[in-house]
């Protein structure tokens, strides 16, 4: 059994916040105040008229029970998304994708997932644009029936430790790269 689906929209945005614009001491209120002098200030405003934002998500998913065995408790899924402003936005991903592959039987259960993600702009300014590098990660969940009502669990978050990385006009110009390792937890489920 498997499933595909395949989704459009278009957003019309009336008043959207648009990127934070620098503005002098004066205009944010501290002209007369010289424990803030030399600082820049950044104020956030509305754009005028109606932003169109367009968009499209393709889903797929397929459970394996036509392979013998074993395999049938095989499963794949999979989406893929683009979105298309008129004008470019900061904090917005155009292009992201994510699938993986689950095992589920009476006793054992676990999941392998990945998710990537174009790299999208996080500040923009007339002097310099700022961006978060394109980013693939992959997750892992699992877990084990001890009885009918124990489950032992164990999950993991960017498990092969992908850098988060910001970059400034070109993706040479590193502003930062933070490795903050892979995250696992385990645990233990009780359904009563």
């Amino acid at each position: 059994a498997g499933t595909v689906s395949v989704s459009a929209y278009r957003l019309d945005v009336k008043n959207m916040g648009t990127i934070n614009s620098p503005v002098s001491a004066a205009e944010a209120g501290y002209a007369d105040d010289l424990e803030y002098t030399g600082y820049t200030f950044f104020r956030s405003a509305n754009d005028a008229g109606t932003r169109k934002i367009k968009g499209i998500d393709v889903e797929y998913s397929q459970q394996l029970v036509f392979l013998p065995g074993f395999w049938r408790g095989f499963s794949v899924f999979g989406s893929v998304s683009r979105t298309v402003p008129d004008i470019q936005i900061v904090d917005l991903v155009s292009k992201s994708a994510n699938g993986g592959l689950r095992f589920s039987n009476h006793k054992f259960n676990s999941q392998l997932r990945f998710t990537w993600t174009a790299a999208r702009p996080t500040s923009i300014t007339a002097a310099r644009s700022q961006w978060e590098r394109e980013r693939l990660m992959f997750d892992f969940s699992g877990g084990y029936k001890l009885n009918r009502t124990y489950e032992l669990t164990l999950s993991g978050r960017n498990i092969l430790n992908q850098a988060l990385e910001e970059y400034f006009n070109a993706p040479g110009t590193i502003r930062y790269k933070d490795n903050f390792g892979a995250v696992w937890t385990l645990g233990l489920r009780g359904r009563f």
